[in-house]
Protein backbone atom coordinates (compact mmCIF):
# COMPACT_ATOMS: atom_id res chain seq x y z
CA UNK A 1 0.00 0.00 0.00
CA UNK A 2 1.00 3.33 -1.06
CA UNK A 3 2.67 5.92 2.17
CA UNK A 4 0.31 8.94 1.87
CA UNK A 5 2.54 12.34 2.36
CA UNK A 6 2.76 13.34 5.94
CA UNK A 7 1.89 16.99 4.57
CA UNK A 8 -1.86 15.77 3.95
CA UNK A 9 -1.78 14.36 7.35
CA UNK A 10 -2.65 16.81 9.81
CA UNK A 11 -1.11 16.45 13.47
CA UNK A 12 -2.11 16.72 16.81
CA UNK A 13 -1.48 20.26 16.64
CA UNK A 14 -2.83 21.36 13.37
CA UNK A 15 -5.45 23.78 13.75
CA UNK A 16 -7.42 22.03 11.07
CA UNK A 17 -7.71 18.94 13.42
CA UNK A 18 -11.23 19.11 15.46
CA UNK A 19 -11.19 22.71 14.35
CA UNK A 20 -14.88 22.95 15.33
CA UNK A 21 -14.50 21.56 19.10
CA UNK A 22 -12.31 24.21 19.50
CA UNK A 23 -14.88 27.13 17.89
CA UNK A 24 -16.89 25.07 20.80
CA UNK A 25 -13.90 25.75 23.37
CA UNK A 26 -14.13 22.02 24.73
CA UNK A 27 -11.40 20.21 25.75
CA UNK A 28 -8.40 20.62 23.55
CA UNK A 29 -8.39 17.46 20.96
CA UNK A 30 -5.22 16.08 22.56
CA UNK A 31 -6.61 15.51 25.71
CA UNK A 32 -9.67 13.91 24.26
CA UNK A 33 -8.01 11.34 22.91
CA UNK A 34 -5.85 11.03 25.87
CA UNK A 35 -8.95 10.15 27.98
CA UNK A 36 -10.06 7.93 25.10
CA UNK A 37 -7.13 5.65 25.48
CA UNK A 38 -6.73 5.93 28.85
CA UNK A 39 -10.27 4.81 29.41
CA UNK A 40 -10.09 1.94 26.77
CA UNK A 41 -6.60 0.82 28.70
CA UNK A 42 -8.62 1.13 31.81
CA UNK A 43 -11.89 -1.39 29.82
CA UNK A 44 -14.05 1.37 30.79
CA UNK A 45 -15.99 0.86 27.57
CA UNK A 46 -19.18 2.80 28.07
CA UNK A 47 -17.26 5.83 29.16
CA UNK A 48 -15.31 5.76 26.11
CA UNK A 49 -18.40 5.06 23.94
CA UNK A 50 -20.11 7.77 25.40
CA UNK A 51 -17.21 9.86 24.81
CA UNK A 52 -16.92 8.99 21.26
CA UNK A 53 -20.80 9.96 20.82
CA UNK A 54 -20.05 13.39 22.47
CA UNK A 55 -17.08 13.60 19.60
CA UNK A 56 -18.95 13.10 16.44
CA UNK A 57 -21.43 15.60 17.36
CA UNK A 58 -18.81 17.94 16.50
CA UNK A 59 -16.29 16.05 14.20
CA UNK A 60 -16.24 13.33 11.57
CA UNK A 61 -15.35 9.65 13.43
CA UNK A 62 -12.69 9.37 10.38
CA UNK A 63 -11.32 12.47 12.21
CA UNK A 64 -11.41 10.88 15.43
CA UNK A 65 -10.00 7.66 13.93
CA UNK A 66 -6.98 9.53 11.87
CA UNK A 67 -6.17 11.04 14.88
CA UNK A 68 -5.60 8.14 17.59
CA UNK A 69 -2.41 6.95 17.51
CA UNK A 70 -2.85 4.04 19.19
CA UNK A 71 -4.75 2.38 16.29
CA UNK A 72 -5.66 -1.43 16.47
CA UNK A 73 -8.26 -3.93 15.49
CA UNK A 74 -9.88 -3.22 18.40
CA UNK A 75 -10.10 0.42 18.06
CA UNK A 76 -11.36 0.33 14.93
CA UNK A 77 -14.00 -2.29 15.41
CA UNK A 78 -15.00 -0.39 18.32
CA UNK A 79 -15.72 3.11 17.10
CA UNK A 80 -16.95 1.72 14.04
CA UNK A 81 -19.82 0.07 16.05
CA UNK A 82 -20.46 3.42 17.88
CA UNK A 83 -20.55 5.14 14.82
CA UNK A 84 -22.90 2.58 13.29
CA UNK A 85 -25.09 2.45 16.66
CA UNK A 86 -25.79 5.77 17.14
CA UNK A 87 -27.12 5.50 13.29
CA UNK A 88 -24.98 7.86 11.07
CA UNK A 89 -24.39 5.19 8.42
CA UNK A 90 -23.00 8.09 5.84
CA UNK A 91 -20.24 8.36 8.77
CA UNK A 92 -19.87 4.82 9.87
CA UNK A 93 -19.53 3.93 5.23
CA UNK A 94 -16.67 6.20 5.10
CA UNK A 95 -15.22 5.06 8.34
CA UNK A 96 -14.63 1.48 7.35
CA UNK A 97 -13.54 2.18 3.81
CA UNK A 98 -10.87 4.45 6.02
CA UNK A 99 -9.66 1.16 8.33
CA UNK A 100 -9.88 -1.11 5.40
CA UNK A 101 -7.87 1.21 3.53
CA UNK A 102 -5.74 0.73 6.55
CA UNK A 103 -5.08 -2.44 5.62
CA UNK A 104 -7.23 -3.59 9.24
CA UNK A 105 -10.16 -5.71 8.83
CA UNK A 106 -13.02 -4.52 11.88
CA UNK A 107 -14.63 -7.47 13.86
CA UNK A 108 -17.34 -9.33 12.34
CA UNK A 109 -19.66 -8.14 14.87
CA UNK A 110 -18.80 -4.15 13.83
CA UNK A 111 -19.43 -4.97 10.46
CA UNK A 112 -22.79 -6.51 11.36
CA UNK A 113 -24.14 -3.20 13.41
CA UNK A 114 -22.43 -1.17 9.89
CA UNK A 115 -24.75 -3.42 7.54
CA UNK A 116 -27.64 -3.21 10.16
CA UNK A 117 -26.97 0.51 10.14
CA UNK A 118 -27.41 1.10 6.48
CA UNK A 119 -30.35 -1.11 6.12
CA UNK A 120 -32.58 0.55 8.61
CA UNK A 121 -31.35 3.94 6.42
CA UNK A 122 -32.52 2.52 3.27
CA UNK A 123 -29.42 2.56 1.97
CA UNK A 124 -29.48 -1.08 0.48
CA UNK A 125 -26.93 -0.73 -2.63
CA UNK A 126 -23.88 0.55 -0.21
CA UNK A 127 -25.08 -3.01 1.96
CA UNK A 128 -24.66 -5.35 -0.88
CA UNK A 129 -21.49 -3.46 -2.40
CA UNK A 130 -19.61 -3.93 1.06
CA UNK A 131 -20.66 -7.67 1.06
CA UNK A 132 -19.31 -8.00 -2.21
CA UNK A 133 -16.11 -6.59 -1.18
CA UNK A 134 -15.90 -8.43 1.85
CA UNK A 135 -16.68 -11.82 0.53
CA UNK A 136 -14.23 -11.31 -2.27
CA UNK A 137 -11.39 -10.35 -0.13
CA UNK A 138 -11.56 -13.85 1.56
CA UNK A 139 -13.16 -12.47 4.98
CA UNK A 140 -15.57 -15.26 5.97
CA UNK A 141 -19.07 -13.63 6.81
CA UNK A 142 -21.60 -15.22 8.97
CA UNK A 143 -26.10 -15.95 8.54
CA UNK A 144 -26.57 -12.37 9.96
CA UNK A 145 -24.37 -10.41 7.30
CA UNK A 146 -25.82 -13.10 4.98
CA UNK A 147 -29.65 -11.81 6.19
CA UNK A 148 -28.92 -8.63 5.34
CA UNK A 149 -27.10 -8.71 1.88
CA UNK A 150 -30.84 -11.17 1.37
CA UNK A 151 -33.13 -8.22 2.62
CA UNK A 152 -31.38 -5.57 0.64
CA UNK A 153 -31.55 -7.56 -2.64
CA UNK A 154 -35.55 -8.29 -1.67
CA UNK A 155 -35.88 -4.39 -0.83
CA UNK A 156 -34.12 -3.51 -4.15
CA UNK A 157 -36.83 -5.99 -5.81
CA UNK A 158 -33.77 -7.91 -6.98
CA UNK A 159 -34.89 -11.52 -6.07
CA UNK A 160 -33.00 -12.98 -8.13
CA UNK A 161 -30.13 -11.69 -6.95
CA UNK A 162 -31.73 -12.52 -3.20
CA UNK A 163 -31.84 -16.37 -4.64
CA UNK A 164 -28.59 -16.29 -5.47
CA UNK A 165 -27.20 -15.10 -2.11
CA UNK A 166 -29.13 -17.75 -0.80
CA UNK A 167 -27.51 -20.56 -2.37
CA UNK A 168 -23.86 -19.40 -1.99
CA UNK A 169 -24.75 -18.67 1.49
CA UNK A 170 -25.70 -22.89 1.23
CA UNK A 171 -22.96 -23.58 -1.30
CA UNK A 172 -20.08 -21.98 -0.74
CA UNK A 173 -20.04 -20.39 2.85
CA UNK A 174 -21.21 -23.74 3.85
CA UNK A 175 -23.79 -22.23 6.41
CA UNK A 176 -27.63 -23.41 6.32
CA UNK A 177 -30.08 -21.45 5.67
CA UNK A 178 -31.69 -20.02 8.74
CA UNK A 179 -35.17 -18.58 9.31
CA UNK A 180 -34.69 -14.57 8.10
CA UNK A 181 -33.18 -15.45 4.85
CA UNK A 182 -36.58 -17.80 4.30
CA UNK A 183 -39.47 -15.50 5.63
CA UNK A 184 -37.51 -12.80 3.57
CA UNK A 185 -37.51 -14.63 0.71
CA UNK A 186 -40.88 -15.59 0.74
CA UNK A 187 -41.93 -12.17 1.77
CA UNK A 188 -40.83 -10.61 -1.88
CA UNK A 189 -41.87 -13.67 -3.47
CA UNK A 190 -45.44 -13.52 -2.48
CA UNK A 191 -45.34 -9.61 -2.85
CA UNK A 192 -44.92 -10.34 -6.59
CA UNK A 193 -47.16 -12.88 -6.78
CA UNK A 194 -44.83 -15.63 -7.33
CA UNK A 195 -46.29 -18.09 -4.32
CA UNK A 196 -45.95 -21.23 -5.82
CA UNK A 197 -42.14 -20.14 -5.17
CA UNK A 198 -42.46 -19.01 -2.21
CA UNK A 199 -44.47 -22.76 -1.18
CA UNK A 200 -41.21 -24.41 -2.43
CA UNK A 201 -39.01 -22.35 0.08
CA UNK A 202 -41.68 -23.22 2.49
CA UNK A 203 -41.59 -26.73 2.07
CA UNK A 204 -37.99 -27.04 2.05
CA UNK A 205 -37.44 -24.83 5.23
CA UNK A 206 -39.54 -27.12 7.02
CA UNK A 207 -38.04 -30.42 5.66
CA UNK A 208 -34.34 -29.25 6.82
CA UNK A 209 -36.16 -28.72 9.91
CA UNK A 210 -35.94 -24.78 10.00
CA UNK A 211 -38.90 -23.97 12.49
CA UNK A 212 -41.25 -21.68 11.47
CA UNK A 213 -43.00 -18.67 13.27
CA UNK A 214 -45.36 -16.21 13.37
CA UNK A 215 -43.68 -14.51 10.45
CA UNK A 216 -43.38 -17.83 8.25
CA UNK A 217 -46.79 -18.51 8.14
CA UNK A 218 -48.58 -15.42 7.86
CA UNK A 219 -46.36 -14.65 4.93
CA UNK A 220 -47.25 -17.85 3.36
CA UNK A 221 -51.31 -17.12 4.30
CA UNK A 222 -51.09 -13.38 3.04
CA UNK A 223 -49.40 -15.11 -0.40
CA UNK A 224 -52.25 -17.60 -1.21
CA UNK A 225 -54.77 -14.88 -0.28
CA UNK A 226 -53.29 -12.23 -2.76
CA UNK A 227 -53.78 -14.65 -5.19
CA UNK A 228 -56.95 -15.94 -4.72
CA UNK A 229 -56.27 -19.04 -3.15
CA UNK A 230 -58.33 -18.83 0.31
CA UNK A 231 -58.72 -22.34 0.61
CA UNK A 232 -54.78 -22.89 0.95
CA UNK A 233 -54.36 -20.25 2.79
CA UNK A 234 -56.45 -22.14 5.64
CA UNK A 235 -55.05 -25.19 4.71
CA UNK A 236 -51.47 -23.13 6.07
CA UNK A 237 -53.35 -22.03 8.91
CA UNK A 238 -54.38 -26.05 10.15
CA UNK A 239 -50.23 -26.25 9.11
CA UNK A 240 -49.94 -23.60 11.95
CA UNK A 241 -51.77 -25.06 14.55
CA UNK A 242 -50.44 -28.65 14.13
CA UNK A 243 -46.96 -26.59 14.72
CA UNK A 244 -48.25 -24.90 17.91
CA UNK A 245 -47.65 -21.57 16.00
CA UNK A 246 -50.17 -19.45 17.94
CA UNK A 247 -51.90 -16.97 15.17
CA UNK A 248 -51.62 -13.17 16.13
CA UNK A 249 -53.80 -10.55 14.84
CA UNK A 250 -52.61 -10.19 11.73
CA UNK A 251 -53.40 -13.51 10.67
CA UNK A 252 -57.15 -13.67 11.51
CA UNK A 253 -57.17 -10.15 9.78
CA UNK A 254 -55.26 -11.41 6.52
CA UNK A 255 -57.95 -14.34 6.15
CA UNK A 256 -60.39 -12.08 6.64
CA UNK A 257 -59.58 -10.03 4.21
CA UNK A 258 -59.02 -13.02 1.90
CA UNK A 259 -62.79 -14.21 2.89
CA UNK A 260 -64.34 -10.62 2.33
CA UNK A 261 -62.77 -9.93 -1.29
CA UNK A 262 -64.65 -13.20 -2.24
CA UNK A 263 -67.55 -12.63 -0.32
CA UNK A 264 -67.58 -15.77 1.53
CA UNK A 265 -68.88 -13.75 4.46
CA UNK A 266 -70.90 -16.68 6.58
CA UNK A 267 -67.38 -17.84 6.92
CA UNK A 268 -65.99 -14.54 7.86
CA UNK A 269 -67.94 -14.06 10.11
CA UNK A 270 -66.68 -18.06 11.87
CA UNK A 271 -63.25 -16.22 11.70
CA UNK A 272 -64.36 -12.98 13.05
CA UNK A 273 -65.49 -14.66 15.92
CA UNK A 274 -62.77 -17.43 15.99
CA UNK A 275 -60.22 -14.38 16.48
CA UNK A 276 -62.25 -12.68 19.05
CA UNK A 277 -62.29 -16.15 20.98
CA UNK A 278 -59.01 -16.20 21.03
CA UNK A 279 -58.62 -12.58 22.83
CA UNK A 280 -57.94 -10.57 19.78
CA UNK A 281 -60.28 -7.24 19.56
CA UNK A 282 -61.26 -5.73 16.35
CA UNK A 283 -59.05 -3.26 14.82
CA UNK A 284 -58.99 -0.41 11.90
CA UNK A 285 -58.01 -3.13 9.40
CA UNK A 286 -60.60 -5.71 10.79
CA UNK A 287 -63.79 -3.25 10.40
CA UNK A 288 -62.03 -2.23 6.86
CA UNK A 289 -62.38 -6.00 5.70
CA UNK A 290 -66.02 -6.78 6.98
CA UNK A 291 -67.42 -3.75 5.90
CA UNK A 292 -66.05 -4.50 2.55
CA UNK A 293 -67.22 -7.85 2.36
CA UNK A 294 -70.44 -6.87 3.18
CA UNK A 295 -70.48 -4.19 0.53
CA UNK A 296 -69.27 -6.47 -2.01
CA UNK A 297 -72.15 -9.32 -1.25
CA UNK A 298 -74.63 -6.44 -1.07
CA UNK A 299 -75.56 -7.36 2.23
CA UNK A 300 -76.31 -3.94 3.39
CA UNK A 301 -78.14 -5.06 7.11
CA UNK A 302 -75.52 -6.58 8.12
CA UNK A 303 -73.25 -3.85 7.15
CA UNK A 304 -75.30 -1.05 9.07
CA UNK A 305 -75.80 -4.02 11.91
CA UNK A 306 -72.01 -4.16 11.88
CA UNK A 307 -71.95 -0.16 11.90
CA UNK A 308 -74.15 -0.46 14.73
CA UNK A 309 -72.26 -2.38 17.27
CA UNK A 310 -69.23 -0.26 16.03
CA UNK A 311 -71.26 2.90 17.57
CA UNK A 312 -72.73 0.65 20.96
CA UNK A 313 -69.29 -0.37 21.62
CA UNK A 314 -67.42 3.23 21.32
CA UNK A 315 -65.15 2.29 18.68
CA UNK A 316 -63.77 5.31 16.67
CA UNK A 317 -63.10 4.23 13.17
CA UNK A 318 -60.39 5.95 11.30
CA UNK A 319 -61.12 8.11 7.53
CA UNK A 320 -60.52 4.82 5.57
CA UNK A 321 -62.94 2.55 7.79
CA UNK A 322 -65.21 5.28 7.44
CA UNK A 323 -64.81 5.53 3.85
CA UNK A 324 -65.40 1.63 2.84
CA UNK A 325 -68.67 1.79 5.10
CA UNK A 326 -69.78 4.88 2.75
CA UNK A 327 -68.83 4.06 -0.25
CA UNK A 328 -70.63 0.34 0.61
CA UNK A 329 -74.10 2.53 1.47
CA UNK A 330 -73.99 4.89 -1.67
CA UNK A 331 -73.27 1.78 -4.19
CA UNK A 332 -76.17 -0.10 -2.08
CA UNK A 333 -78.29 3.35 -2.82
CA UNK A 334 -78.29 4.23 1.04
CA UNK A 335 -77.16 7.86 0.23
CA UNK A 336 -78.93 9.44 2.65
CA UNK A 337 -78.45 6.78 5.38
CA UNK A 338 -74.56 7.23 4.36
CA UNK A 339 -74.82 11.33 4.82
CA UNK A 340 -76.40 10.82 7.87
CA UNK A 341 -73.55 8.60 9.48
CA UNK A 342 -71.03 11.12 8.05
CA UNK A 343 -72.45 14.07 9.97
CA UNK A 344 -72.37 11.91 13.00
CA UNK A 345 -68.72 10.94 12.59
CA UNK A 346 -67.54 14.50 11.78
CA UNK A 347 -69.54 15.71 14.64
CA UNK A 348 -67.77 13.31 17.11
CA UNK A 349 -64.24 14.44 15.77
CA UNK A 350 -63.17 12.18 12.32
CA UNK A 351 -61.48 14.04 10.11
CA UNK A 352 -61.50 14.17 6.69
CA UNK A 353 -58.17 14.77 4.23
CA UNK A 354 -59.86 13.59 0.78
CA UNK A 355 -62.98 13.05 -0.91
CA UNK A 356 -64.86 9.88 -0.66
CA UNK A 357 -65.26 8.33 -3.80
Amino acid sequence: MAKRSLSLLPTLSSPRFFSSINKNQNPNPQEQLRNLHELLQQGQTQTAKNLIKTLITSTTPSDIYTHYTNKSEFFSSFILSVCAESNFPNEAFDLYMLIRKDGVIPSIASFNLLLQCLVSCGQYGRVLDLFDNVVSSGIRVDKFAFGKAVQSAVKMGDLRRGMELMDYMRNYGRMGVNKFVYNVLMGGLCKEKRVMDARKLFDEMLERGVVADKVTYNTMIDGYCKVGDVDEAFRIREKMKSGNVEANLVTFNTLLNGLCRGKRMDEAKKVWEDMKGHGFVPDGFTYSFMFDGFSRSGDLNALMSLYEQVEKDGIRINVYTCGILLNGLCKGGKTSKAEEILVKLLENGLVVTHHFQ
